[in-house]
């Protein structure tokens, strides 16, 4: 969607993002910035990713991770009848 951040970069590492079709947030990564090789590794910790169910309120939190990608933590949330978030 327009004017949503792909990408944030410093010196020293970078936040990449992706969003669903709705235009949510979908992932969070912070990544070592490596010039040389180009390939980033993970920070540790500094991962996250979510889903929504179809109206838009967020059903699953992965968080957390290793430097290789793995390692993410979850935690589920649901909605009451007055739409109201669970956890």
């Amino acid at each position: 969607m327009a004017s949503q951040r792909d990408q944030v970069i410093s010196d020293q590492y970078s936040w990449d993002y992706t969003y669903d079709a709705q235009g949510q947030l979908r992932t969070a990564s912070k990544r070592w910035q490596d010039d040389v090789s180009q390939n980033y590794g993970y920070v540790s910790g500094q991962q996250f990713q979510y889903d929504h169910d179809q109206i838009g309120n967020r059903t699953v939190v992965w968080r957390g991770g290793h430097s290789d990608g793995t390692g993410l933590r979850q935690a589920t949330y649901s909605a009451d009848r007055a739409n109201q978030c669970l956890v």
